[in-house]
């Protein structure tokens, strides 16, 4: 049978050492946000454009034919 190594338990206080400081956490969380907003945004405006092409109206890409 293998030994089983002791268990540390967390403690109750945070340290502040390394990574842990609070405003790594707050730029770690305000990065990740960002980021989800983003891919919101940006899935938001790709369905759009697919929707606007889709029903014929002119998409934005192409070129308008204004000529008569």
């Amino acid at each position: 049978m293998t030994p089983r190594l002791p268990t540390r338990t967390p403690e109750a206080r945070p340290d502040h050492q390394g990574d842990a400081r609070p405003s790594a956490v707050f730029l770690r969380g305000l990065s990740l946000g960002a980021l989800i907003g983003a891919a919101i945004a940006g899935s938001a405006i790709w369905d759009r454009r697919r929707r606007r092409g889709a029903r014929g109206n002119p998409r934005p890409d192409r070129p308008i034919d204004t000529r008569g």
